[in-house]
């Protein structure tokens, strides 16, 4: 019996290390995240968007430079819905928001094109990598 009782010590341990290291994650990402440069959104991103946030950035495709009350007439949702969708885009690094006269607006950050050249012998790097 005592043995069981040391199995759900050891138990308790474990998922409280596990919670810990999950939250350590966590803080490490958030870290990176923040050091990250705002770099932009690349096309095949917005394709991971959510829809209120990818009918955004359309949207500011198309239309350019927009205040959030021009969003939101436009994708007919509130302000606070646009500006909510906007904040959440603007943290991500997607979009820009600069303050014009009493209200923000808001533009598409598009990341550049990377650089499309594919390596012609791609599998002798790979078979040394497993040797």
């Amino acid at each position: 019996m005592k043995d069981m009782e040391t199995y759900r010590i050891l138990l308790e341990e474990i998922r409280n290390v596990k919670k810990r290291l999950v939250n350590i994650e966590l803080i490490i990402q958030s870290e990176i995240d923040k050091s990250t440069p705002n770099r932009g959104v690349s096309m095949s991103e917005i394709i991971d968007l959510t829809p209120p946030e990818r009918r955004l950035v359309l949207e500011l495709i198309k239309g350019g430079r927009l205040t959030r009350s021009k969003i939101a007439e436009r994708l007919g949702i509130t302000d606070a819905e646009a500006e909510e969708t906007a904040k959440a885009l603007v943290s991500k690094g997607y979009l820009k928001a600069e303050q014009d006269g009493v209200e923000k607006s808001y533009e598409v950050s598009l990341a550049r094109k990377g650089s499309s050249k594919v390596q012609f012998d791609v599998w002798g790097p790979l078979e040394r990598k497993l040797d």
